[in-house]
C-alpha cells in the first residue's frame, strides 16, 4: 500500500485553533471525515504539528492509501460536500495559508525505507521535518543512497534496531514558495524519545556520531542542540476499514479520473487505463475501436480541448464512472468510463448528454 507524506506551513496564530479542530475531529466530525478518507482510498491518516528545528511552524501528514493520485485529488469543479468545503476553506486556507483555488499537494520523493522488525505490535509513531538548504540536496541524496543501498545500510539497520525503531521512512519534499526543501522522517518504534536522544546526544555510538556529523553539521547546517529544542505533537490519528465503505468500489477511481480531467492531467488519466481500451465514438453509427492506453487518453483530451468544459458532476456504479462536464455555453456532455477492476477498459463520449 503506497505511503504518502507531506508538510504544509502552519499559520503561526492559528496553531491553537488547528490543534483544537484536529484533536476534536475523531469525535465531532468522524463520520464525514471517514467518508472523505474512504472516497480517496485513504485507510490510515496521522497528523503532527512541529515548531522549531529551523523550520516555520508545520503540519506533517502521513497517509496510507490505495492510490496517491486519488488520495490527493482536489475536488476541482465537483460539488464539494460540507466537510470538503470546511477542509478547503478552514483547514487549507485559514489554518495553513493555502489558496482555495489552484492548491496542489506537495509531491515528496521517497529516499529510504527500512523495516527492522514487525510493526503490528508497535504503538508509538512520530514524524519530524529537517530543513535542507538548496546546496545540501545533492549531499542528502548521496547520504540516503548510502543508507539505503550502500556501505551504511548495515550500520544504519543496526542503529535502528538498537534504538528500538521498527520502521523508518524518509522523504525529500522539494522547496515550495512558502517552505524550504525538507527531509520528512517517519518512525515507528518502542522508545522514540530514547531513539532521538541516541541520534543527537549519544557520544559512545560511533555510527550515531557519523550520522550526526553528516546529517546535521555538514548537510542540514544546524546543530543537534537546536533540533533538541523542537516541539512535535501528534494531533490526529484516524483509521478506516474497507468494510466501512457503503459507496461503490469505483469511488477512488472516480476521484482520480474526475480530478485528472479537471486538471487536464492526461498523464494521470492514462495511468488509470488498461493496456487496451474499447473506445466508442458516437459519430453516425456507433463505431467501437480498440486503442492502447496512450491513444485512448489522447482521444479524451482531444474531445475536451475541442469543447472546453469544467467537471460539473460525477456519477458512478461499481463498474462505470460518468464524468459530467459543462461547457462555456452552458451545454452538458459526459465521458463514460467502463471499469475492469480499478482500470478503465472502455470509454464512450456522450456528446449530447442532457445532464443530471
Amino acid at each position: 500500500m503506497p505511503r504518502f507524506a507531506f508538510a504544509l506551513p502552519l499559520v503561526a496564530d492559528q496553531r491553537s485553533a488547528w490543534h483544537e479542530a484536529a484533536t476534536a475531529l475523531p469525535q465531532t466530525g468522524a463520520r464525514a471525515h471517514r467518508a472523505f478518507l474512504l472516497e480517496r482510498g485513504i485507510f490510515r491518516e496521522r497528523v503532527w504539528t512541529q515548531t522549531g528545528a529551523g523550520t516555520p511552524p508545520l503540519t506533517l501528514a502521513l497517509w496510507d492509501c490505495d492510490d496517491v493520485d486519488a488520495a490527493t485529488a482536489v475536488c476541482d469543479g465537483r460539488r464539494p460536500s460540507t466537510h470538503e468545503r470546511w477542509l478547503v476553506d478552514t483547514v487549507l486556507r485559514t489554518f495553513h495559508g493555502q489558496p482555495a483555488d489552484g492548491f496542489a499537494f506537495p509531491e515528496p520523493e521517497v529516499l529510504s525505507g527500512t523495516t527492522t522488525r514487525a510493526t503490528a505490535s508497535a504503538g508509538a509513531q512520530t514524524m519530524f521535518a529537517l530543513p535542507v538548504p538548496d546546496e545540501g540536496i545533492g549531499a542528502v541524496r548521496e547520504l540516503l543512497e548510502q543508507i539505503e543501498f550502500g556501505d551504511l545500510a548495515g550500520p544504519h539497520t543496526k542503529f535502528l534496531n538498537d534504538a528500538s525503531i521498527r520502521e523508518e521512512w524518509i522523504w525529500l519534499q522539494a522547496r515550495r514558495h512558502d517552505l524550504p526543501a525538507m527531509l520528512l522522517v517517519h518512525w515507528i518504534g518502542d522508545d522514540l524519545a530514547g531513539a532521538w536522544d541516541r541520534v543527537i546526544a549519544d557520544l559512545e555510538d560511533p555510527y550515531a556520531t557519523v550520522l550526526r556529523r553528516a546529517l546535521f553539521t555538514m548537510v542540514v547546517g544546524i546543530e543537534p542542540a537546536v533540533v533538541a529544542g523542537w516541539d512535535v505533537e501528534q494531533v490526529l490519528a484516524m483509521h478506516v476499514r474497507r468494510s466501512d465503505s457503503v459507496r461503490p468500489s469505483s469511488q477512488p477511481v472516480a476521484a482520480r479520473l474526475s480530478s485528472a480531467i479537471a486538471r487536464r492531467r492526461w498523464d494521470v488519466l492514462q495511468r488509470g487505463f488498461a493496456e487496451q481500451v474499447a473506445v466508442d465514438e458516437p459519430a453516425g453509427d456507433h463505431l467501437t475501436i480498440t486503442l492502447d492506453a496512450a491513444d485512448a487518453a489522447a482521444h479524451v483530451s482531444r474531445v475536451i480541448d475541442l469543447r472546453p468544459a469544467e467537471v460539473s458532476d460525477v456519477l458512478l456504479s461499481d463498474q462505470q464512472v460518468l464524468v459530467a462536464l459543462t461547457d462555456e455555453a452552458g451545454g452538458s456532455f459526459g465521458v463514460l468510463f467502463g471499469l475492469s477492476g480499478d482500470r478503465v477498459s472502455a470509454v464512450r463520449v456522450l456528446r449530447d448528454w442532457p445532464g443530471p
